[in-house]
């Protein structure tokens, strides 16, 4: 009808004119637009009733008139639609059907549109109104033979999808079965929670046809009405409260709301600053003004507030920030300190301020392991638990911010006369997937002594007691680690160990396979891989290894944690999927680039032990 009313302006076609008399009459009567809520209403849905008069062909000349219809009857209901790409393209319908009929209740009729259109829906980046999408529930539904909705794939078909290894059969029946990706795009989690059982998601989508009918609505308005005005509230008016002059002192906590009001309803304000003193930032969706100074000053700050559609700004008659005050906070040096390994020590720090009343608190920084500050008192208490000297600066601070520091070193000496001794167990051999105990022995030259035990470095899935020194565990992934066992007494006095720990590949041939099935473009991928677990035991946590022979890169992997280092790969388990039953699998996958080489992997380790192809 759009074309209609063009070729109407154009030609003055007496039939065109008035087949549009009575559609926009019409259209006038069903479609509405609200210029106080900026409600938009138009209904979609045809009914018909009746029956044709007869054949468009019978008894006529293929150059004859269409016979009427007095018995055939549409009406149009339904729920309502805000499209803002149809309601501009109705807005140029009786914008050129009034501009050559001089109709001026259609002209009224577009402005209103397109006055709302701009009103209420305007954004940064065009114009958009809220969708409730429903019908993405749809991204997980088979074909229904019911209704016919749905992904369908005749049975014995198979293809092939850009961005999917292998090729697509009847078996992969949902959208997201041959877009699997759409699961990483920003948002889905939104579509994941309505699947989920949750309520509909709800985007606001910039479609460049909507766009487009939207912009040359506004253009073909004031190329035939060049003497209408918008009215004021079609064009929206922010407002900033002037927070007028402002003080403030370095160290200082200062908090400010700035205050704005738009002549529009429904919009959300974006804040903006330039020069604020150094040390305050600006919150752009509330408007508040927080933090405390560093730098003494005066700032000319401005404000912007933007509503999507305009904006304005404000500029503070001045904000003043002052030094932090004659406040002076003295602290005592204690001057340089010693301690042992196991001897509690105690030390008060002590300072004054040159004003009265002040609250002090206490921070210490480069403290001996074992040592901590009291912040309300400044004593610093504890047990040194490691030799060495230490730098400690303490600081004072009171309620204005003043502060004031001392520094000073802190020695602490090993405790004499205790010898802590670990029996070296020698070089230890195990399997991925035998469960292994080790005891680690120790002695004290002091009696009555109670000994920590640590390690490092022990084989993946080890762990040894700190109480009795036993080391435990079922081992997941083959290879040779230097552990190093360490006792320690209360007084801090250690003794270590240091052994191999040899774990091999579970025995009795491969209990892994692992097939890959790339799908290769040019300087493109995706691979599919499957773990199958052909041993005799479940696995529970896998790590996946491999080196690509070409220069592929990965950008993006599903059912898997991928990290890779230069051409090898490593991934794991996600929470979801980390046991593989006895002749079960696993399935994950991953997207990547190629630049000169697509080769595909041939060898692969899970949990460290060799996968057969």
């Amino acid at each position: 009808m759009e074309r209609v009313a063009e070729y109407y302006y154009v030609t003055g076609n007496a039939q065109a004119g008035a087949i549009l008399s009575k559609w926009v009459s019409w259209a006038e009567s069903v479609a509405t637009f609200n210029t106080t809520t900026g409600a938009i209403c138009l209904p979609g849905q045809l009914n018909w009733s009746g029956q044709p008069a007869e054949s468009f062909t019978t008894g006529t000349s293929s150059s004859a008139e269409p016979p009427a219809n007095p018995g055939l009857h549409v009406t149009v209901t339904g729920s309502c639609s805000a499209d803002l790409g149809v309601s501009a393209s109705l807005a140029k319908v009786y914008e050129y059907y009034a501009a050559k009929s001089g109709n001026t209740t259609a002209e009224t009729d577009a402005q209103n549109i397109i006055d709302i259109i701009h009103q209420f829906y305007g954004d940064t980046l065009g114009f958009s109104a809220p969708e409730s999408r429903t019908d993405y529930s749809n991204f997980t539904s088979a074909f229904n033979t019911t209704n016919f909705e749905g992904l369908f794939i005749p049975s014995g078909w198979s293809g092939t999808y850009p961005g999917i290894s292998g090729n697509i059969t009847s078996a992969d029946n949902t959208f997201l079965s041959i877009r699997p990706w759409y699961t990483s795009v920003a948002d889905y989690n939104e579509v994941q929670a309505y699947l989920n059982g949750g309520s509909a998601p709800v985007f606001n989508y910039h479609r460049f046809w909507a766009e487009a009918d939207i912009a040359t609505a506004f253009q073909a308005f004031a190329f035939l009405f060049p003497s209408v005005t918008p009215p004021a509230s079609a064009t929206p008016t922010v407002t900033v409260t002037n927070p007028g002059t402002q003080t403030g002192s370095v160290g200082t906590a200062d908090n400010l709301q700035i205050a704005a009001t738009d002549s529009a309803t429904g919009k959300t304000f974006t804040y903006s600053s330039t020069d604020l003193p150094l040390g305050l930032s600006l919150n752009a969706s509330t408007g508040a003004i927080t933090g405390s100074p560093t730098m003494a000053g005066s700032y000319t700050t401005t404000v912007t507030v933007n509503d999507g559609t305009s904006a304005s700004s404000v500029n503070f008659d001045d904000w003043t920030i002052g030094a932090s005050g004659k406040n002076t906070v003295t602290v005592t040096n204690p001057g340089a300190q010693t301690g042992k390994v196991g001897t509690a020590v105690s030390l008060q720090i002590h300072a004054t301020d040159s004003a009265s009343g002040q609250t002090l608190t206490y921070a210490a920084t480069s403290l001996p392991a074992g040592l901590s500050i009291s912040s309300s008192t400044g004593l610093i208490t504890g047990t040194p638990t490691t030799a060495g000297t230490s730098s400690v600066v303490v600081t004072v601070t009171d309620g204005t911010g003043a502060s004031g520091t001392a520094s000073f070193s802190w020695t602490i000496s090993t405790a004499t006369g205790n010898t802590v001794t670990v029996t070296n167990p020698g070089s230890q051999t195990g399997t991925v997937g035998t469960a292994e105990s080790l005891q680690i022995h120790a002695t004290d030259s002091a009696s009555g002594q109670t000994l920590t035990y640590s390690a490092t470095s022990l084989p993946a899935g080890l762990s040894i007691s700190s109480t009795t020194g036993l080391i435990s565990g079922t081992p997941t992934t083959a290879g040779t680690s230097s552990v190093t066992v360490t006792a320690t007494d209360t007084t801090g006095a250690s003794g270590s160990a240091t052994f191999s720990w040899t774990i091999s590949p579970a025995s009795g041939g491969s209990s892994c396979q692992v097939l890959y099935t790339p799908d290769n473009w040019q300087g493109g991928f995706t691979a599919n891989i499957q773990i199958n677990n052909t041993g005799t035991s479940t696995i529970n946590g896998w790590t996946l290894k491999f080196t690509f022979p070409g220069d592929e890169k990965i950008t993006n992997a599903w059912n898997g944690v991928e990290s890779q280092s230069g051409e090898a790969v490593t991934i794991t388990n996600e929470s979801y999927n980390s046991t593989i039953a006895v002749n079960g699998n696993v399935t994950l996958g991953f997207q990547g680039t190629w630049t000169n080489s697509d080769a595909v992997p041939t060898a692969f380790t899970v949990n460290g032990a060799t996968c057969t192809t």
